[in-house]
């Protein structure tokens, strides 16, 4: 929550529309106007179905893909080796004479 928890159940407790305020956030003091109010419910699953079946296709995807990936890294050893002689920095270096 951009503005913190404490300010949004600030905000979810007032219950009379019009100028509201001060309330407090991670930003300061602020004063809200409320215009209208319509109380959270819990959709039906018919409403919300080819949501629920995109994100649980992108979650099984993901795991298949993590798990793809946990095969390949058990495959291979990665070895970084550094060069034994490093190059004079950029900043040592100086420029021709004319």
């Amino acid at each position: 929550m951009i503005f913190g928890p404490g300010f949004a159940q600030d905000l979810f407790a007032l219950s009379e529309e019009g100028w509201q305020g001060p309330l407090a956030s991670s930003f300061g003091l602020h004063l809200v106007q409320i215009e209208d109010s319509t109380p959270g419910r819990m959709p039906a699953l018919s409403e919300i179905r080819e949501d629920v079946e995109r994100e649980l296709l992108a979650e099984r995807r993901e795991q298949a893909r993590q798990r793809f990936l946990e095969v390949v890294r058990a495959r291979y050893a990665v070895e970084i080796e550094m060069p034994k002689t490093v190059a004079t920095p950029a900043s040592e270096l100086q420029a021709p004479s004319p």
